[in-house]
């Protein structure tokens, strides 16, 4: 099914374009999870905000809301955070800083600044302009990303007189749950699974595979992105969420998320949820594929997504 689906990408780079409206929705992540909001995050005076309760419940801290003065407290292990709305002080363990923006209302929900509320629980706090994004990621994920190993793939590709070479390294979590495979006989380059074992509530994999390319040069733009998406969901007959174009490392790839009814025996009640990557360097497309479904830890898929990012092409 990968090597179907890398092809079909190749030959549906060549499709018309169809026109789409610019995505300016700002997201943040945790641990490489994306965060889901009921009020979406907003920027005021170039400063992200997002509702209170939703950013320190996902860090793992505790949230308490005083109605009559408008405070909010948290605490994560031996660190306590406190705001006041419409208040420039943050307190942080007794110790009071300066906000650039006060926490505020909005839609009925009470917004806190993203990158202080993050860094006063030792989080590192970055914002992604190209993609709109607010990513965080906590100390001790930092920690374990320090112990991760580094695979690179060449390879010499050649089909109808083309020849050309592919190259790109990708690091990993080299620990119990993950399985890793290598240059597998369908053309998979390198692959990572989490709960291969039949008992497993959820699955998890993630590949990368080089192709020699053959098409002419495509534009990088959302509008074709979703054009390419839309013709791939109705190939493998899934529901499509969107198309994109975003960017890892230092190349533009063609983002496609869509979901279609799973297969696998325990767990085949859980649609699985496809995330497909693509890009064309010097004659060479790469595709990143990973699927989910079933109960996925969120350790498992922030692992996972991480490890996406890290991809390199030489």
């Amino acid at each position: 099914m990968k090597k179907i689906t890398s092809i079909l990408l190749s030959m549906l780079l060549l499709f018309a374009c169809v026109n789409i409206s610019a995505q300016n929705t700002i997201t943040v992540e945790l641990n490489a999870n994306k965060l889901e909001f009921d009020t979406p995050p907003v920027n005021i005076s170039d400063r992200v905000l997002v509702p209170v309760r939703a950013i320190f419940e996902a860090m793992g801290a505790t949230v308490l809301w005083d109605e009559t003065t408008k405070t909010v407290t948290s605490t994560l292990g031996e660190t306590t955070v406190t705001m006041t709305i419409d208040s420039d002080i943050l307190t942080v363990n007794d110790q009071k800083k300066t906000l650039d923006v006060s926490p505020t209302i909005v839609s009925d929900r009470t917004m806190v600044p993203a990158r202080a509320v993050a860094e006063s629980f030792g989080a590192t706090v970055s914002w992604d302009a190209a993609n709109n994004k607010v990513e965080i990621f906590t100390e001790d994920f930092l920690a374990r990303a320090q112990d991760m190993k580094t695979h690179r793939s060449t390879k010499s590709l050649s089909t109808d007189g083309v020849h050309t070479a592919s190259d790109f390294s990708i690091s990993y979590f080299d620990e119990d749950q993950y399985k890793i495979k290598i240059n597998a006989n369908d053309g998979t380059d390198f692959e990572i699974e989490s709960a291969y074992k039949s008992d497993s509530p959820y699955y998890a994999v993630m590949s990368v595979r080089a192709d020699i390319y053959q098409g002419t040069d495509y534009p990088m733009t959302d509008e074709y992105a979703q054009s390419l998406a839309e013709s791939t969901a109705q190939i493998v007959s899934a529901t499509l969420v969107y198309g994109k174009v975003t960017t890892i490392g230092e190349d533009d790839f063609i983002e496609i998320h869509y979901k279609r009814p799973a297969i696998s025996g325990n767990i085949d009640d859980h649609e699985a949820e496809v995330l497909i990557y693509t890009t064309v360097k010097n004659g060479v497309v790469y595709t990143i594929t990973y699927t989910h479904y079933g109960r996925v830890p969120k350790k498992v898929s922030a692992d996972i997504n991480y490890m996406i990012n890290t991809l390199v092409i030489h």
